[in-house]
C-alpha cells in the first residue's frame, strides 16, 4: 500500500460510472444473506421447525465475507489517489461526507420503521426503550450488542474500516502504518482463535476491532491495487476459478454442519474467492464493456437497501404465515420463496422512492459527488 499515490485511475464505463460486473456482485452478495436469513427465520419452532430446501442455502451467510472484500475494493479504487504526502482537507471532508451519506440516511429510516414496529410488538427485554441502546444502535458506536436493526453489526465494522482509510487521507504514511499493524494483529487474533477457539482479548477488542472478519477488507485492497497497477491475462480464468472456489467452500459449509461459524479458514476461503472473482471481473470490464443485464446492475443498486430491509420484510412475513396457518398453511419452500420475493420487492421501491432521491438531495445540499 506503501505506493498507493503511483496508482493510475480505473476506466469505467461512462454510462453508469460503476464497474457493472462488481455492482452485479453486490446484489447477489445481499440475495445470499437474505437466503440464509430467510432460512434461518422460518426455521423456528413455532413455524417449520427445519431449514427451506433442505439446508443447502445456509452458506449464504457468506454474503457477509462478499461485502467486506468488496468494501475494501471498492474504496480503495474510488480513493486511492486520495492517499498522497500532502495532506487535504477538502478530500478529508470529501471523503467522510461521502461515506457518512452512504451509511447512515436509509440506515437510520431503516432502524426508525423497525423501532415503530417494537412499539407494537416489543422485545421480552424491552431493549428500544433504553435510551443508551437506541443512542448506540443509532450511531453504531462499538459495542458487544448487536444494534436495533440486526444487520447494522456489519456497518460498525465499514466504519472502523472507513476511519482507517481517512487517517490514511489525513496523513499518509501514519495511516498506512496504522491499517499495516491493524491488519497484522487481525491475523494474530485469527490464528488465536484457530489454535485455541478464543479471541486475544475479548468484548470488542477481540470480537471487534480484531474480528477475523476485518481481514477481508485488506483482501478488496489487494485486489484494487493489482487492477490499478497490473495488468493481468486471462480474467475469465481467474474468474471461474474463484467461482469454483467459492463453490468449494459452501459445499464444505453445508456438508459438514458442525463446522463453526466464525471458523477463520472458512471466511478466508469466501474471501479469497471472492478476491478472485472481481479481479477477473474488473480485469475483464477494464479491457472491454461487459455485458451485463440492466435487471442484474439494478438489482446491485438495491443491495444496501436489500440488505438494510430485509430482516424486517421477513419479520412481518413470518409474523402472518405464524397467524394465517389456521386459514391457510403454505409449504416451506413456497414460504422461503415468497419471503425472498417480498425482500428484494421491499428494497427495489425503498431504493426508487427513498433512498435514491435522498441520496440525490442531500448530496447536493452537502456538495457531495455520486
Amino acid at each position: 500500500m506503501d505506493s498507493l499515490p503511483e496508482l493510475q485511475p480505473v476506466k469505467i464505463r461512462p454510462a453508469t460510472g460503476k464497474l457493472l460486473g462488481v455492482e452485479a456482485v453486490r446484489g447477489i452478495a445481499a440475495l445470499l444473506v437474505v437466503l440464509f436469513h430467510a432460512g434461518d427465520m422460518l426455521s423456528g419452532r413455532k413455524d417449520y421447525g427445519r431449514l427451506p430446501l433442505d439446508g443447502a442455502l445456509t452458506f449464504g451467510r457468506a454474503g457477509v465475507d462478499i461485502f467486506f472484500v468488496l468494501s475494501g475494493f471498492i474504496i480503495t479504487v474510488t480513493h486511492a489517489r486520495d492517499v498522497t504526502d500532502d495532506p487535504g482537507t477538502r478530500r478529508l471532508g470529501a471523503f467522510t461526507r461521502k461515506r457518512l451519506l452512504r451509511i447512515f440516511p436509509s440506515y437510520w429510516i431503516c432502524t426508525l420503521v423497525l423501532l415503530a414496529i417494537m412499539q407494537i410488538s416489543p422485545t421480552p427485554d424491552r431493549r428500544e426503550h433504553d435510551p443508551a441502546f437506541l443512542l448506540s444502535s443509532f450511531l453504531l458506536l462499538p459495542s458487544t450488542n448487536d444494534p436495533l436493526l440486526g444487520p447494522g453489526w456489519s456497518l460498525r465494522h465499514e466504519l472502523l474500516f472507513y476511519a482507517l482509510f481517512a487517517l490514511a487521507i489525513a496523513r499518509r504514511r501514519i495511516g498506512i502504518a496504522a491499517m499495516g499493524l491493524w491488519f497484522a494483529a487481525i491475523a494474530a487474533n485469527s490464528a488465536a482463535i484457530m489454535a485455541s477457539g478464543s479471541p486475544l482479548a475479548g468484548g470488542i477488542v477481540g470480537n471487534g476491532l480484531l474480528a477475523p472478519l476485518n481481514g477481508e477488507f485488506l483482501a478488496g485492497i489487494g485486489v484494487a491495487i493489482l487492477l490499478l497497477r497490473t495488468p493481468i491475462p486471462r480474467p475469465l480464468a481467474l474468474l471461474a476459478t474463484g467461482l469454483a472456489a467459492f463453490a468449494l467452500s459452501a459445499t464444505a459449509e453445508v456438508a459438514w454442519p458442525d463446522i463453526p461459524p466464525n471458523w477463520p479458514p472458512l471466511h478466508l476461503a469466501y474471501a479469497a474467492a471472492t478476491a478472485l472473482v472481481l479481479l477477473g471481473l474488473a480485469m475483464r470490464e477494464r479491457a472491454a464493456p461487459l455485458p451485463v443485464p440492466a435487471w442484474l446492475v439494478r438489482f446491485g443498486d438495491a443491495s444496501y437497501a436489500l440488505y438494510l430491509l430485509h430482516v424486517i420484510v421477513i419479520m412481518i412475513g413470518v409474523f402472518l404465515l405464524r397467524h394465517l396457518r389456521p386459514i391457510v398453511t403454505l409449504p416451506l419452500d413456497a414460504a422461503f420463496a415468497l419471503l425472498v420475493a417480498a425482500s428484494v420487492a421491499a428494497a427495489l421501491l425503498f431504493t426508487a422512492a427513498i433512498e435514491r432521491p435522498l441520496l440525490k438531495y442531500l448530496r447536493r445540499i452537502w456538495h457531495v459527488a455520486p
